[in-house]
């Protein structure tokens, strides 16, 4: 394993890395092809992974040429997340509390860089518990362009005050692992539903199984 030096804040991509909700989202999905009686291509639904809703809504009108339709995709989508996470609550990764607990003592900063919109990102992080632990949340709805645009990940380290070169990135997609190698951070990649390729490895600081195997990772 690497060892990483420096590193002063690490920001952490959200559905798929802090939370096991990319499968939720996968089947809210297929939902809502279903419910529209026109069912997605697990491709274009595997595309949609570390989007933003800009960016997903264009992926959609690749499949679906009416605004109409895409506007109830989203509504059975959104009501099928919700419906599972105020049921079930918000799944965390392993080692997630671990993980934050032990970069809180090394001094390292934390916030959150999602392409989900503001309000979701926040209810989510508010009932997993972890709101209180980050400097901000930087959401899809706040910046010009997505992610794999290096946009979400500048202005993440701006807004720390910190050259890129001191933020780690954690990423679970390959949109996410390309945003970020983009801005000039360092980068770990914990897959969840896409196994890393040659390409996207060699984007990558490191390749872990865990969260709770980061704060080993850094040193000063």
């Amino acid at each position: 394993m690497n060892q990483l030096t420096g590193i002063k804040a690490v920001i952490f991509d959200m559905d798929g890395t802090l939370f096991d909700t990319e499968r939720i989202s996968t089947n809210a999905w297929i939902a809502a092809g279903e419910a529209l009686g026109k069912p997605m291509p697990m491709s274009l639904i595997d595309s949609f992974r570390g989007n933003n809703d800009e960016g997903i809504t264009e992926k959609m009108r690749t499949f679906y040429h009416l605004e109409e339709e895409i506007a109830k995709a989203w509504v059975v989508r959104n009501t099928f997340c919700m419906e599972q996470i105020e049921k079930y609550g918000v799944p965390p990764k392993a080692g997630l509390y671990e993980t934050f607990d032990a970069l809180k003592k090394k001094g390292i900063r934390l916030c959150v860089a999602t392409g989900s919109d503001r309000p979701r990102a926040l209810k989510l992080c508010r009932l997993a518990g972890i709101d209180k632990d980050l400097a901000f949340c930087l959401c899809g709805d706040e910046v010009t362009r997505g992610k794999p645009a290096p946009d979400m990940y500048l202005q993440s380290a701006n807004r720390l005050g910190l050259p890129s070169a001191q933020c780690l990135v954690v990423e679970d997609s390959f949109s996410g692992v390309r945003s970020a190698h983009a801005a000039g951070c360092r980068v770990v990649m914990i897959p969840d539903l896409d196994a890393p390729d040659e390409e996207i490895r060699s984007l990558c600081d490191e390749v872990l199984e865990r969260l709770d195997q980061i704060p080993e990772l850094l040193t000063d």
